[in-house]
């Protein structure tokens, strides 16, 4: 059997977003996601921040070996949660890529 397309590939990391910013607000980190993966859905409004329900960022692009990609990414207080349409390895390089900006971010 061959696979002829993949609908979505999710990738879900636990991890503490307290710990990450140090306590620090997400809130000046959000043009900067929004710019580096030109999503087109993004939160704009204050009720869209409630990290308990989820914060989306939908449509955007992750370039990975010369391909770009559209992801998905959504923001809890306990985790990332990264959809792709192309594989979990790529849904995990985006986080991976996405933690490590957002560390950089934060010195």
């Amino acid at each position: 059997m061959k696979l002829l397309s993949v609908k979505q590939a999710r990738s879900i990391w636990f991890i503490n977003l307290v710990d990450l910013v140090r306590g620090r607000s997400l809130v000046p980190l959000i043009p900067g996601i929004v710019e580096k993966y030109k999503f087109q859905i993004f939160p704009t409004k204050p009720d869209e921040l409630d990290l308990s329900k989820g914060v989306k960022f939908l449509a955007g692009t992750f370039e990975k070996d010369l391909k770009e990609m559209t992801v998905d990414l959504t923001v809890f207080n306990d985790g990332l949660v990264a959809d792709t349409q192309s594989s979990t390895e790529d849904s995990d390089d985006f986080l991976n890529e996405q933690l490590n900006w957002i560390a950089t971010e934060l010195i």
